[in-house]
């Protein structure tokens, strides 16, 4: 019993410390805008499939045609090198997108990879 709460306990600390990000991204595809994610974004961030310098001007484009996310999943996340990386499940007009995110030290999103089911090769 004592095991099934600390899991239960562990985890959702995990997911609350995420979340804000998480959801940022959420409320940027309901909205079409950036404001919402631009606080979360490291500089230098970069996306899968976006030549590198271009992501700034690229993501406004992306938000315009990714539909609204509408339920989201934390898959899993994994400590590498360079922070923590989070593989999310997301919901988009009944399709589900498979994508990831790697966060720095500070929170800040370093790789906004999004639509990675979608980037990757087939």
């Amino acid at each position: 019993m004592l095991a099934v709460i600390s899991t239960i306990a562990v985890s959702a600390q995990t997911k609350s410390k995420y979340e804000v990000q998480v959801k940022a991204i959420q409320t940027a595809s309901i909205q079409k805008k950036v404001d919402a994610l631009s606080p979360y974004l490291a500089e230098g961030f970069t996306i899968t499939g976006i030549p590198k310098g271009a992501e700034k001007m690229a993501l406004p484009q992306i938000l315009q045609q990714l539909g609204a996310i509408t339920s989201y999943k934390i898959l899993s996340e994994t400590k590498e090198a360079n922070g923590i990386r989070h593989t999310i499940s997301y919901k988009v007009e009944q399709e589900d997108i498979k994508g990831s995110l790697l966060l720095n030290a500070t929170g800040k999103i370093t790789e906004l990879n999004i639509l990675d089911s979608l980037v990757e090769p087939k």
